[in-house]
């Protein structure tokens, strides 16, 4: 029911952010250390669009999203 296999372990996320107007490649964050469990969730955008958290086991970072990606 979507929730995967029981032993799942995680072996690397990506984070990616696309323009859903011109399909263009806003964001693009990888890593392979420091992983939270399988499916918890990892990452996330504030809601004026300008600014994406991303959070794994041991930090919390922000990041500023390129000036033609901020929503208007």
């Amino acid at each position: 029911m979507g929730v995967g296999v029981g032993d799942e372990k995680p072996n690397g996320e990506m984070v990616l952010v696309i323009e859903t107007r011109s399909g263009r490649q806003c964001f693009e964050w990888n890593s392979s250390t420091n992983l939270l469990l399988a499916g918890q969730f990892h990452a996330d955008i504030d809601p004026s669009g300008r600014l994406i958290a991303i959070m794994t086991r041991n930090t919390l970072n922000v990041y500023a999203l390129p000036e033609g990606c901020v929503a208007n």
